[in-house]
């Protein structure tokens, strides 16, 4: 329950391309995290710190844990984390240490649950690659990163947002098959403002 009385909310959206909206041709307003802070008004802030190519294996190609937005998403203090990554680290190029990413996300999940701020940590399962381009493995999203996200969530002090669930009926609004439009983003952030519950 949000009241006069209590701390400003702030919400660390932590994630890849999807998050940080780069299909878009406004990320700023039509990326998911932008949606939520529309749609919660001054009940929270909302920063979007995701970036695109980004992976949870600390070996990957792009790994999260190297970007600037790690640092500055730990460095905000959140009251919230929500963490949406997983999409990247089934690309091929990331083959080799895929048998790394859920240790990592595990791992990457402590570096925000132990911040003074004591976030409140929200998993998200990756969405569907709909089409196995951007040479994304649809079988490793399904097969290993969503049963391993739902498990790491079922910690204490933990909590799933489903996306995977939610977007399998968004394969026409993702015109490239990875990353959903300005309608899929829109149905991404009203499930999660109903998640969320902020009233």
């Amino acid at each position: 329950m949000v009241t006069a009385h209590t701390a400003p909310i702030r919400i660390a959206c932590i994630g890849d391309s999807i998050t940080e909206g780069i299909a878009l041709a406004n990320p700023q307003i039509h990326a998911w995290p932008a949606v939520v802070q529309r749609l919660l008004g001054d009940r929270a802030t909302v920063g979007n710190f995701g970036v695109g190519g980004a992976t949870i294996a600390k070996r990957g190609d792009k790994p999260y844990w190297d970007q600037p937005a790690y640092a500055a998403s730990r460095a905000w203090d959140p009251t919230i984390a929500i963490i949406m990554l997983g999409t990247n680290d089934a690309r091929s190029a990331n083959d080799l240490v895929r048998h790394e990413v859920l240790a990592d996300l595990a791992a990457l999940v402590d570096s925000y649950a132990t911040l003074a701020s004591r976030p409140r940590i929200i998993l998200c399962t990756p969405i569907p690659a709909f089409r196995a381009n951007h040479t994304v493995d649809p079988g490793f999203i399904v097969e290993v990163l969503v049963p391993g996200i739902r498990a790491l969530a079922m910690n204490p002090g933990r909590e799933l947002f489903d996306a995977y669930t939610l977007a399998v009926d968004l394969g026409p609004t993702c015109d490239d098959g990875i990353h959903p439009d300005v309608g899929g983003n829109v149905r991404l952030a009203e499930r999660m403002v109903g998640h969320l519950q902020l009233n």
